[in-house]
């Protein structure tokens, strides 16, 4: 039936090849799950840090960035744009420890830090354009600066 379905004129598929390609796209998807409106890979686990990224970038910018990616340079997890006659770089960051301000310190953009624990979050001076996302018991997230704890 799916070679009738596929065939053209020029191009015929055969019996073997349709069981070769049909073998492919089951094993190439045996890790996918379908759970009502989501779809994720049973063998990657979700990361926590990405996630809370996500949701920082879409409450600031109001569930519509311009543009986003998830980077590879740590500590950065999340590069996103916002703004609409100005655009804004903002890059959200997972901090472990506070000498990872240095790494970040001299960017253009705005840096959001996550703090691993919030017992450090007075200890630290930020620099200019930088803030602190601290984690609110509703899920949203509230955003200082070094002066504003």
């Amino acid at each position: 039936m799916l070679s009738v379905r596929f065939s053209a004129d020029d191009f015929d598929i055969s019996e073997n090849r349709l069981e070769t390609m049909l073998y492919q796209l089951r094993i190439g998807t045996g890790d996918i799950r379908f759970d009502e409106d989501m779809v994720w890979c049973a063998r990657a686990l979700p990361d926590s840090k990405l996630l809370e990224s996500i949701d920082i970038m879409l409450e600031l910018s109001d569930d519509a960035p311009r543009d986003f990616q998830v980077s590879t340079e740590r500590p950065c997890i999340l590069k996103f744009l916002m703004g609409t006659d100005r655009l804004r770089i903002f890059t959200v960051a997972y901090m472990e420890h506070p000498i990872e301000i240095g790494i970040l310190r001299k960017r253009m953009e705005r840096i959001i830090w996550i703090p691993e624990k919030d017992s450090f979050l007075r200890d630290v001076v930020l620099p200019a354009k930088h803030f602190f996302a601290v984690l609110q018991s509703d899920g949203s997230h509230r955003f200082y600066g070094s002066n504003e704890l």
